[in-house]
């Protein structure tokens, strides 16, 4: 059998036996006893089903307590919102990794071109956006020859300076050839260009040769023969080339005249 505490007020005085009002020993009572001991009382209980009705009020706020911690545990926790700083990093991520960032981070990739000129393998850094005109800069420095004079190949075939790398499939496992073409022999462009003339008179002994270009008026030699010359002697003078009168301002290339050839001097 439990004992079942109740809430009891003692609230009234206590009424002796025989109906008697001891004013003094309530007085006493109530001023000597503890709190607890005037509001709490006693009670039997007879049944099983107030027993179980103590046991679930006793058991209850465990239980409770139990369930609360465990939907705490279950629930996400909220989310906190944090501020950004000024002077934060900022870094964006781009989930999205597909074909078109790995071509985007290969033109971005910088590869070494191996270009082979006679015995020498030269490796020319570059971009899949690198145009060959760069790289024919590059390598005239390396073999101290004019761009123009360079030329790339690739199985015998001429590569366009205009193109990229990119454009013409060119990689890492490839190798192009560079042909240095010999320069322009100067002297032989300007011996073709100029002829000789020899100007002659009746008088073998005073006959002069000159050398101008082609296309350079024949007065200047002209001037010069005559230098020595009086000024009447210089009135008389007439040019023929070929039977025909020349004047100063022809040159050799109306004349069609070569190397070597003869003008005469009449005076």
């Amino acid at each position: 059998m439990l004992l079942k505490p109740t809430a009891a007020s003692f609230t009234q005085k206590k009424i002796s036996d025989d109906g008697a009002d001891d004013g003094a020993d309530d007085s006493l009572w109530f001023q000597f006893s503890p709190p607890s001991s005037r509001t709490t009382a006693i009670s039997y209980i007879d049944s099983e089903e107030d027993e179980t009705e103590v046991l679930l009020k006793k058991t209850q706020p465990k239980i409770n307590k139990k369930l609360k911690a465990a939907n705490t545990l279950e629930s996400p926790e909220p989310r906190r919102l944090h501020l950004i700083e000024e002077d934060d990093d900022i870094i964006c991520i781009n989930p999205n990794s597909g074909p078109q960032n790995s071509q985007y981070s290969e033109s971005l990739r910088e590869i070494p071109l191996k270009i082979r000129c006679m015995t020498h393998v030269h490796k020319i850094p570059v971009l899949s956006s690198t145009p060959l005109s760069d790289v024919l800069t590059q390598l005239s420095v390396i073999l101290d020859a004019p761009p123009p004079r360079l030329m790339l190949l690739r199985k015998e075939e001429e590569l366009p300076a205009n193109s990229t790398v990119g454009e013409l499939g060119l990689g890492i496992a490839d190798i192009i050839e560079c042909v240095v073409m010999a320069a322009e022999d100067s002297s032989a462009t300007e011996s073709s260009s100029s002829l000789t003339v020899r100007l002659q008179s009746k008088d073998r002994d005073s006959s002069q040769e000159f050398s101008l270009h082609r296309d350079a008026p024949l007065g200047s030699i002209f001037s010069k023969y005559m230098c020595k010359m009086s000024a009447p002697a210089k009135s008389k003078v007439r040019f023929h080339f070929d039977g025909c009168k020349v004047t100063d301002r022809q040159t050799p290339a109306q004349l069609d005249m070569e190397d070597g050839d003869i003008i005469e001097v009449w005076t």
